[in-house]
């Protein structure tokens, strides 16, 4: 588990596959460049001067390619001066993975290493392509080990964010668990009073109900039969007027006659969750202490 999640032996070995001499980054770095020029050659931004494009690419591509070839050769090997040399001292699969196939590096080396030196302005379109994609794909090939590195980075945090997130879903739905449904999903409930600005309800959007101003405003919930209950969650309203909430009483009844009182809030409040003795009843009331106009935007009871 501790492997799929980090990725520790992988990343060992992308960094060590990655961890090249300075001489050959340079060397890299330089076809990476000569690469990117050729390709703007090809695709220009900007109107260039007149001349053979094609030519362009095809110098670029081969001083590219001779670059890219320095970066793969063996650390104990000084790199050759010539273009022939290190062609013919790289393994040929690697040539015919970056020319798609052993003919299409035969292609290559025919436009790029038998035609040294070339100072032809009739070079073809087509030859300075073919030299283009072979160049680009050796210089992706160079980046394959750093690009690995990235990849496994990111699948490591990947799936940390996926085990911390699973985790906390099953921390949040262990929680419900244990804290038990809301009680009052679905039930009926009535106010004191209705404020006449907001009925139907929904025209004071975001509340569950407003009454008007009055001495000692309730609102009374109805489980339909008595269940044990033993907190409570309340949300105020967040726009103004928390303090009309305050003082606020938490009562249960069986019968709607004989009420006890469960809990209590004397300062203003957003969000109220409290914990009580576990309490049987059917009926919920909470209800001000003083003359006030009362509102809420939730009442949950576990």
């Amino acid at each position: 588990m501790r492997e799929w999640l980090l990725r520790s032996e992988a990343m060992r070995e992308a960094h060590a596959a990655a961890d090249v001499p300075a001489a050959r980054r340079r060397a890299q770095a330089q076809a990476q460049l000569l690469t990117e020029v050729a390709r703007r050659v090809a695709e220009p931004v900007d109107a260039l001067p007149s001349g053979s494009y094609a030519a362009v690419q095809l110098g670029l591509c081969r001083d590219a390619t001779y670059w890219a070839l320095v970066a793969l050769q063996l650390d104990d090997e000084p790199p050759a001066r010539d273009l022939a040399t290190l062609w013919a001292r790289t393994p040929a699969e690697r040539l015919a993975r970056a020319a798609g196939g052993p003919d299409g590096a035969e292609s290559v080396r025919r436009a790029l290493v038998d035609g040294v030196p070339a100072y032809s302005l009739d070079t073809a379109e087509a030859v300075a392509s073919l030299a283009r994609d072979f160049t680009t794909a050796l210089v992706a090939d160079l980046d394959a080990p750093q690009r690995r590195v990235e990849r496994l980075s990111m699948q490591r945090w990947l799936r940390i964010g996926l085990v911390a997130a699973v985790l906390l879903v099953v921390g949040y739905a262990g929680r419900v668990l244990a804290l038990g449904p809301n009680l009052l999903e679905g039930k009926p409930f009535q106010a004191s009073s209705a404020y006449a600005a907001c009925v139907p309800i929904t025209n004071c959007e975001g509340l569950l109900f407003h009454t008007n101003q009055e001495n000692n405003p309730w609102v009374e919930f109805d489980l339909g039969t008595p269940r044990a209950m033993k907190r409570i969650e309340v949300t105020n309203r967040a726009d103004c007027c928390a303090d009309r909430a305050a003082p606020l009483v938490v009562e249960i009844s069986t019968d709607r006659t004989t009420w006890t009182e469960v809990a209590r809030r004397e300062q203003e409040f957003f969000v109220w969750k409290t914990s009580f003795p576990r309490t049987v009843g059917r009926y919920i009331r909470l209800r001000t202490l003083r003359p006030t106009q009362f509102h809420l935007k939730e009442v949950i009871v576990r």
